[in-house]
């Protein structure tokens, strides 16, 4: 009777009227009734839910709140699909965006807030924010404790940044490692990850600090490659990176493609210095990581720039060979906690 008068009594007086009811012993306490009906109190929490959706992204918080009361099926698949759409709308606000996931942490929904993660990770990857995007990304991955699966959660979250960091690293591969670079050149690459990249790689306004991060020897690579690069752009001695970027691409951290830009965009000046850098083994080594990489790279070298790789990596063997071993100033890739597997 007073649903059909909405004018004079609209539907938050309604449902806060069942509700009294409901506690008051006048309703039934049973979620499911007898004819499979929605009960009456059920349905009133989902029609005010349902109008107060309809306002501000604020409301929508007080809108689960609502559904959380309910106890029927139909109530918790309602909740579900308000709780994807609330997080949908804020994933453009970063305030909203953490205070969706808080709900969700309440709800219990972490897989959800996991997804709705990632999309602000793409989203900032898609603006050119790549370091922004990490962190995102990293969050959804070890930023929210997963009520059961760890390991199963932990892997394929492993699995995702590995993609994530190629899909960055194929549009920008100069953006993603200015995102990476180290805070401190004298960082060690044992210390891997540093607390000062650990603390960047945390979303601003994070409830908590990153425990770690997602254990992806993709990501491992980018970062020890990005530590690379900046001390070559410092101009260091060559003989204090080039020798790390061949045991991380021996190592097989990163695929075919970036092998080979890796071999011609840092070490191809490397391999023509004098004295050479690099042991006769790690040239050796460059030589297949190069034959390899050109079969199974989709970018395709031209003759000349194989021609041009070959030869230097030619001549370097020769100088290593005559050089002898011994190299004065050589960095290393040590055990890395990011590699869990």
């Amino acid at each position: 009777l007073l649903s059909s008068m909405p004018e004079n009594f609209p539907q938050f007086f309604l449902v806060h009227l069942v509700d009294l009811l409901y506690y008051a012993g006048r309703l039934p306490v049973s979620s499911e009734t007898p004819d499979g009906q929605l009960p009456i109190r059920d349905k009133h929490l989902m029609a005010y839910a349902e109008d107060l959706c309809r306002g501000k992204p604020l409301l929508w918080g007080y809108a689960l709140n609502y559904l959380r009361a309910g106890g029927s099926t139909a109530t918790g698949h309602f909740l579900e699909t308000m709780a994807d759409k609330y997080c949908a709308s804020a994933v453009e606000d970063e305030q909203l965006l953490w205070k969706a996931l808080s709900l969700l942490e309440e709800l219990e929904m972490s897989e959800l807030g996991r997804q709705h993660c990632w999309r602000r990770a793409r989203l900032l990857r898609n603006s050119g924010d790549f370091l922004g995007a990490l962190s995102w990304a990293c969050w959804a991955v070890v930023g929210i404790s997963p009520r059961k699966d760890m390991e199963q959660i932990a892997e394929r979250g492993a699995a995702e940044i590995s993609e994530f960091c190629d899909e960055m690293g194929e549009h920008d591969m100069t953006a993603l490692l200015a995102a990476l670079a180290p805070a401190n050149l004298e960082e060690s690459f044992d210390d891997c990850p540093s607390p000062a990249l650990l603390a960047a790689l945390a979303p601003p306004a994070a409830p908590r600090p990153l425990p770690t991060l997602p254990a992806s020897a993709r990501l491992y690579f980018y970062i020890q490659y990005a530590h690379c690069h900046a001390l070559q752009h410092a101009r260091r001695p060559v003989a204090s990176w080039a020798p790390v970027l061949v045991k991380l691409l021996s190592h097989g951290f990163a695929p075919a493609n970036v092998q080979l830009y890796v071999l011609k965009e840092e070490l191809a000046t490397a391999l023509d210095e004098d004295p050479c850098p690099f042991e006769a083994e790690e040239v050796l080594a460059l030589m297949r990581i190069a034959n390899v990489a050109t079969l199974q790279s989709s970018t395709k070298c031209s003759n000349k720039e194989l021609q041009d790789l070959h030869r230097s990596l030619g001549m370097c063997l020769s100088r290593a060979i005559l050089q002898g071993s011994g190299r004065f100033g050589t960095g290393s890739v040590g055990g890395s906690p990011l590699l869990m597997a």
